[in-house]
């Protein structure tokens, strides 16, 4: 979420932005599709099913190929979602649905702008990033290879790196 909540300071407050991250993301609002499976995810971690939403259904569509069985990596991410518990993943979906859309924002975007996507991405692919890529002037581009959507899991020394190098140059 938090390529969603930058973007929604800097459409509040762009003067207090020294530079922004948008890492797999998306600048578009959820779609009605997107929304119905947020819904059914919600009931059933509501429902106690929390531990087969996360190993069985986000699995597949938010991790590379090379991290999608790493068992060790999958504990974690259930942890990290255990540990939030059922209210705070409901809040945090009730939000993703109703988020704005940010497209037409992209182009007012003047701060520098680091962009990074995971190549194996399937919840935000690596064209929607290119997309906000192209609509940044003078952002940064970098597709991490063999990676998902959770690229600070799965490839956590090069987004350190990228964003060791990033922060740097503010």
């Amino acid at each position: 979420m938090g390529g969603i909540v930058a973007l929604e300071v800097w459409r509040k407050a762009p003067d207090r932005d020294a530079g922004l991250v948008l890492m797999n993301t998306t600048p578009y609002a959820d779609s009605p599709a997107s929304q119905n499976v947020r819904q059914d995810q919600m009931a059933r971690v509501r429902d106690g099913q929390l531990r087969t939403v996360v190993m069985e259904e986000l699995k597949p569509n938010y991790l590379g190929a090379q991290t999608r069985d790493d068992t060790v990596l999958l504990e974690d991410i259930y942890a990290m979602a255990n540990r939030l518990g059922p209210d705070d993943i409901y809040r945090q979906s009730a939000a993703l649905m109703s988020r704005a859309d940010s497209a037409q924002t992209l182009t007012m975007i003047t701060c520098p702008t680091l962009i990074i996507a995971g190549d194996e991405d399937e919840v935000c692919p690596p064209d929607l990033h290119e997309i906000m890529h192209q609509a940044i002037g003078g952002s940064s581009l970098h597709v991490l290879s063999d990676c998902g959507h959770l690229s600070t899991l799965e490839r956590p020394d090069r987004v350190t790196g990228l964003l060791t190098d990033f922060l740097s140059t503010l």
